[in-house]
């Protein structure tokens, strides 16, 4: 998902970098990508890939476990009485 969507990020990065400089190259969205394509090809539209991925992945990774584990505590426990009481497993 990352890699298909990331000439986007690229895009809205150059566009909103282009209003400190105060040089208004890049008009909307498409014009953008277009641009970026015909000046610097494809490796413009995934400049700077590799440290998103480096950040990405493993921020995706604690996500999931936090789901998982938060999800595995909650199926344990009941809420009675305003207090949280752990299940038993029965074995």
């Amino acid at each position: 998902a990352a890699a298909s969507t990331y000439p986007h990020e690229v895009a809205r990065t150059r566009m909103r970098e282009q209003a400190r400089s105060g040089i208004f190259k890049y008009k909307g969205m498409w014009q953008t990508l277009g641009v970026i394509g015909k000046e610097e090809g494809r490796k413009g539209l995934y400049a700077g890939m590799g440290p998103h991925l480096l950040k990405a992945v493993p921020n995706a990774a604690i996500m999931f476990l936090t789901y998982e584990t938060v999800n595995t505590w909650l199926r344990k426990c009941t809420v009675s009485d305003d207090c949280i009481e752990m299940k038993v497993a029965k074995n």
